[in-house]
């Protein structure tokens, strides 16, 4: 399993790809590789392109546990390769 460590944010990843990051998130998530919520689905997780760490976030006078996608060097290249093969659609 890849350490946390190791992963980069799905901002970083878009900005290493000049691309932006809300791009990036629809076009992931109009292959089905994210879910509506920006996370991804239970098998690129398992195929180890993905971790999701939780982080607090106040919400009122509560603390609420949000899911933040995190890339492995291993997604960042299946990224990539969907990149350039022209499989992510990626709209100006």
């Amino acid at each position: 399993m890849q350490s946390q460590m190791k992963c980069i944010s799905m901002g970083k990843v878009a900005q290493d790809f000049k691309v932006g990051r809300n791009k990036l998130f629809r076009a992931m998530r109009g292959q089905n590789i994210l879910n509506p919520w920006n996370v991804p689905y239970k098998m690129y997780i398992e195929a180890g392109y993905f971790k999701v760490i939780h982080r607090s976030k106040m919400i009122g006078f509560g603390e609420k546990q949000i899911p933040v996608t995190m890339v492995t060097p291993l997604g960042k290249q299946f990224i990539q390769k969907l990149l350039n093969d022209k499989q992510l659609s990626i709209i100006n």
